[in-house]
């Protein structure tokens, strides 16, 4: 059952990190498009993206294969 429960944890782990990135690349360049940013600082500083980082960050957390 541990066994099952950990390599669940990674699958999700796996597919919360694809996930972020796809989104924050979706809207990097549907940024570029509009011409919202004109680095990639300014894009990681938008709060847009902070949002959607801090989502991940809390799913990280909350399922880390390390838990």
């Amino acid at each position: 059952m541990f066994l099952a429960f950990s390599w669940w944890a990674v699958l999700l782990y796996t597919k919360n990190k694809d996930a972020f990135e796809a989104k924050a690349n979706f809207m990097r360049l549907g940024m570029m498009v509009e011409k919202q940013f004109e680095s990639e600082a300014l894009f990681l500083e938008n709060p847009k993206y902070l949002a959607l980082k801090k989502k991940y960050d809390t799913q990280k957390v909350w399922f880390s294969p390390s838990v």
